[in-house]
């Protein structure tokens, strides 16, 4: 009995919650706007926001008066996180580009990120990409999958086949 009382609550709060965001769904989407730079990354930015607004709200994290400024919050540090991200990512990839225009060089044995590197080249293009998303993209595996178009599944493989092929030629 208390069980469903808590999950009709639970409902209630939900709708209450989704009708709030939808109400001002125009206003919040503006704001992540500014904050992200781009209407794709403020869509993403705020699906991942709401998502996590609506959940603490449904759980009694949140009280009504507050709502407004948590989200606003809650949009400003994921937009934070998603800058900080694509520096890094931005970062790795501009190495990762300088490194392969580089000539080949010789390797001392300590030198393994370096030897990691040169046989990433080495890999068919669909394992170096998932895996170079996965270690400099700090990007999780649905990430990935949803970038490529590909299933979960196929990313774990092809990260676990482009680890195992490197590890190999590390060994010899």
């Amino acid at each position: 009995m208390f069980k469903r009382r808590k999950q009709a609550q639970e409902v209630q709060l939900g709708q209450e919650c989704r009708e709030w965001l939808v109400a001002h769904s125009h206003e919040l989407l503006h704001y992540a706007r500014q904050k992200a730079g781009s209407g794709e990354d403020a869509e993403m930015l705020l699906s991942t926001v709401c998502t996590k607004v609506l959940r603490v709200y449904c759980n009694g994290g949140i009280p009504a008066e507050r709502l407004k400024a948590y989200t606003l919050r809650a949009i400003h540090n994921q937009a934070v996180k998603l800058k900080q991200k694509m520096i890094r990512r931005t970062q790795a990839e501009q190495d990762f580009a300088q490194e392969q225009t580089d000539e080949a060089t010789e390797f001392s044995p300590n030198d393994t990120h370096r030897q990691a590197c040169m046989l990433m080249r080495r890999l068919p293009p669909e394992l170096s990409e998932i895996v170079f998303l996965k270690i400099w993209g700090e990007m999780s595996y649905t990430e990935i999958a949803r970038q490529l178009n590909i299933g979960e599944a196929a990313v774990r493989f092809r990260y676990a086949k482009g680890l195992t092929l490197i590890r190999k030629q590390l060994t010899r």
